[in-house]
């Protein structure tokens, strides 16, 4: 990722982010990259990177310095919250999917940023037993210390491609007298 003045185009900095990734959004001092590990041309594994052979994550950098801030992964490694989602023993967590696809959103009264997330990996759910948190869900993350403090799936083990593939939009909503805050 390549950050330039928009005045001079001098390059300010960059970054290497690895393998696939789709699109950044700039919020609160920080650029958030969803780093996918994959591409168009790998689905159905004919590619050189494979349709969801690998852990989806969202990478927070310093927009001023483009220092890396935190990385948080979409599929949680073995002890951390929502792994007994998976099956116990495997190596599911390194290429579990869970990428995601389309840009976040941030709300700076709760300094969260959400995000939706694709598919498990492999494709076909009976080879992966569980809910598989967080795939085919929205994510609430910290902004600051990229904790993910929420979520909703909507398609426990997603075996049928029903990624959340749009970008999750804010709302604040009337109720009983009282602004709610929401998300589409």
């Amino acid at each position: 990722l390549y950050a330039l003045n928009e005045s001079s185009g001098k390059l300010l900095w960059k970054a290497e982010l690895g393998v696939g990734w789709s699109s950044f959004s700039v919020a609160g001092g920080r650029v958030f990259v969803p780093v996918q590990g994959l591409n168009e041309e790998g689905q159905g594994g004919t590619g050189k990177y494979p349709c969801c052979t690998f852990r989806g994550s969202l990478v927070a950098l310093d927009a001023n310095t483009g220092a890396q801030l935190w990385k948080t992964y979409t599929v949680p490694a073995p002890g951390e919250p929502g792994s007994e989602t998976w099956p116990a023993g495997g190596d599911h967590y390194k290429r579990g999917g869970a990428t995601i696809w389309m840009t976040g959103n941030y709300d700076p009264e709760t300094n969260l940023t959400f995000w939706g997330t694709g598919n498990g990996g492999p494709w076909m759910g009976d080879q992966r037993p569980g809910d598989n948190l967080y795939t085919a869900s929205t994510v609430a993350i910290d902004a600051a210390t990229g904790q993910i403090k929420g979520h909703q799936q909507y398609n426990p083990n997603e075996s049928w491609d029903w990624d959340e593939v749009s970008p999750p939009i804010l709302v604040d909503y009337r109720r009983d007298g009282r602004t709610i805050k929401g998300l589409i």
